[in-house]
């Protein structure tokens, strides 16, 4: 019998306080860093279960944005907020696979169907499905979700988001510019689904907004359901009019396969997928190299720290290492090989030496 994901989530919410504390709100901006570049979330242009709503507010909108950094101006915090876009803007570009069966397509872009939707070389002063919507939870905290619609109970175990890693100009200086690797070490990924609500029920059209004022999903969430993250080139590129002298953008795909599959109920929901600065496991004086999510590197940085504290011999602190870092395998939070790593820091250590 397939189990909803809904009616799993309570029991979810008891095991994964970690989870939901990774981007509490805290009105700054985490890291504000340039120097990783800016990861942009594409949009589709194709409408699966009608054109109403769409990217123009006038019919209800699709497009939200959640941000928790002051710095970007007079924009509400930690609350959902409307973005008006394009009608030919679906939200932001969503595929869901079960299998090797796509269940949810609003963008064309995987079976080449809507690769010329991003082609405006013959259209010099409107091309909606350029623009591109910024989305990173940690870094100038700022990310869009987007409203999509499941008709029937689905099932999928597969979420594919697409996203631009072209090189950003400063904005003080053109001569500088700030290129994203989708495969930095320093750069992980998170995907996240919200249940939906109309928050102006008594107007036509209907205008809906996430359920939960928050980063992490109350639907879906990657941070609570285990899967594994994937980059690569699509070979649909972003083309802009010829008039701009610009080259074509290549649209990468973010994929999320899930270990195992799930199911939402019919319904409105939002989605998410956004990049994250990840943080360094601190060890003593040692340089592990190993980047987490950052409350799981504060959290493996203080269990580790916490196995000085009182031990009678060196003997007594690399093995209270070991359990730990065994823990963070089973876990999932740590590859044996950085487990490994880490031992390998212990044992050098002169804690516990006379």
């Amino acid at each position: 019998m397939k189990k909803s994901i809904l009616a799993c989530f309570l029991m979810l919410l008891f095991l994964s306080g970690v989870a939901f504390a990774e981007f509490e709100f805290n009105q700054r901006g985490d890291n504000q860093t340039d120097s990783l570049g800016y990861y942009y979330g594409i949009t589709g242009g194709l409408f699966p279960t009608g054109a109403t709503p769409n990217g123009d507010n006038a019919t209800g909108g699709t497009f939200r944005y959640l941000l928790d950094d002051p710095d970007w101006g007079a924009y509400p915090l930690n609350q959902w907020n409307k973005d008006d876009w394009f009608p030919e803007n679906a939200g932001l570009a969503l595929t869901l696979k079960y299998g090797d069966t796509v269940i949810y397509d609003n963008n064309g872009i995987e079976d080449g169907s809507g690769a010329g939707l991003y082609d405006y070389s013959n259209s010099p002063n409107y091309f909606p499905l350029l623009y591109r919507g910024y989305c990173m939870v940690n870094n100038f905290d700022w990310i869009y979700a987007t409203y999509f619609k499941l008709e029937n109970e689905t099932t999928f175990d597969t979420i594919i988001g697409y996203f631009d890693p072209t090189a950003a100009t400063d904005q003080n200086d053109p001569s500088i510019t700030y290129q994203f690797d989708p495969n930095s070490p320093s750069i992980g990924y998170h995907m996240s689904i919200w249940t939906a609500y109309k928050d102006m029920p008594e107007t036509s059209p209907e205008s809906w907004l996430p359920t939960v004022p928050s980063f992490t999903g109350d639907a879906f969430d990657s941070l609570l359901y285990h899967g594994t993250f994937s980059v690569s080139e699509t070979g649909v590129n972003r083309v802009f009019p010829s008039g701009m002298q610009r080259a074509p953008d290549p649209i990468w795909r973010l994929v999320y396969k899930l270990d195992w599959p799930i199911t939402l109920p019919a319904g409105v929901y939002f989605f998410s997928h956004n990049a994250v600065v990840l943080k360094e496991v601190i060890f003593g004086q040692c340089s592990t190299g190993i980047m987490l999510f950052p409350s799981e590197a504060l959290s493996l940085s203080d269990s580790l720290e916490g196995c000085a504290a009182g031990v009678k011999n060196h003997g007594q602190y690399v093995k209270c290492v070991s359990k730990v870092t065994g823990n963070a395998v089973s876990e999932g939070i740590i590859t044996g090989a950085e487990k490994g790593t880490i031992q390998s820091c212990a044992a050098q250590s002169s804690v516990g030496k006379k």
